[in-house]
């Protein structure tokens, strides 16, 4: 099933809001723009052009921000501390549930980037909405996405998953 990429991106910040009502806030503001840069390109060589050469009207990687580079160059769509051991977890949200597991096989060969920035683990984390349900999600269950979301994130450490998947039904009230 293909999704509109205006509801793809919906979704995705419906999910980010989860994250921020879960109390994790995203740590990749905290990054420097131009360490990313260097270390990217010390550990990927190449990889910071082919990326510049698929970002529409690429101006220079100056105008960028930490957080726009750590989603198109380490495939990071956020980054969370999980406490109490303090340990770095990245996600790559998606509203496709389809692609799950290509973003998975992507991101393991990101690895060693995601690695260098102190991120132990990552997971893919899809959103779905109910079937035939795209209306009313103003009225989202916050408290069970919340609930969701933490299994989502101990499951991964107590299975010492590396890369891993996970959906997360997005419901209503």
């Amino acid at each position: 099933m293909s999704i509109s990429k205006r509801l793809r991106l919906f979704l995705e910040l419906m999910l980010s809001q989860v994250f921020d009502h879960a109390g994790y806030p995203d740590l990749r503001p905290n990054y420097n723009a131009e360490d990313l840069l260097n270390l990217a390109q010390s550990i990927r060589p190449g990889r910071i052009d082919n990326v510049s050469n698929k970002i529409t009207k690429f101006k220079g990687w100056e105008f960028y921000s930490s957080s726009y580079i750590i989603d198109r160059v380490y495939g990071l769509d956020r980054i969370i501390k999980v406490l109490p051991s303090n340990e770095l977890i990245g996600f790559d949200f998606t509203g496709n549930i389809n692609e799950l597991e290509s973003k998975c096989d992507k991101l393991q060969t990101f690895q060693p980037l995601w690695e260098s920035i102190g991120v132990k683990r990552v997971i893919v984390v899809g959103t779905a909405l109910p079937a035939g349900d795209d209306a009313g999600i103003a009225f989202l269950d916050m408290d069970k996405c919340v609930d969701d979301l933490l299994e989502v994130i101990y499951n991964a450490i107590e299975l010492d998953l590396v890369v891993s998947t996970a959906t997360i039904q997005l419901v209503n009230k």
